[in-house]
């Protein structure tokens, strides 16, 4: 015969305990995945950014033609709304929205960051490369902390 009180397995207060541990310790975790996440980010954003410039260069010189560089909506950093645009007009687009690009890149696919571009527009001449004094582009993640970002200058040859 079998006792009632000799069963096997966890009792409910073992459960509790053990998961009780478990979400404290992914509570904890939690903020370190979102910092990796951000550095992840702004790397990716970084190099992409200098990516787009080899990229309008070499266009630039396939084309034979001068191309621009347009920054919009960077006077006010909020996430998800700056965008780069290489276009072959002198004209700055209204939006991000543009038929006419060459090539992009967009806030939405970096939600968590904020960017500020030094200028509005830029011109690369496809003999002399990029016009003026070049552009500077400041990348931050609010969630990182103050004083974390990455400064990304865009220098004439």
């Amino acid at each position: 015969m079998k006792k009632l009180g000799s069963a096997s397995g966890f009792s409910m207060i073992e459960l509790l305990i053990v998961t009780s541990v478990a979400v404290i310790l992914i509570m904890v975790a939690a903020p370190s995945f979102t910092q990796i996440q951000d550095s992840q980010q702004l790397g990716s954003a970084t190099n992409r950014l200098a990516l787009l410039f080899k990229q309008a260069r070499l266009e630039a010189i396939r084309r034979n033609q001068e191309l621009y560089i347009h920054n919009l909506d960077m006077a006010v950093p909020t996430k998800n709304s700056w965008c780069v645009l290489v276009t072959a007009s002198a004209t700055t687009p209204a939006s991000c929205v543009f038929s006419q690009v060459i090539s992009s890149l967009h806030g939405e696919s970096f939600p968590r960051l904020s960017v500020k571009g030094s200028k509005a527009r830029i011109s690369l001449d496809p003999a002399r490369a990029i016009t003026g004094s070049g552009m500077a582009y400041t990348l931050t993640s609010p969630e990182m902390g103050s004083g974390v970002s990455v400064k990304v200058n865009i220098i004439p040859i």
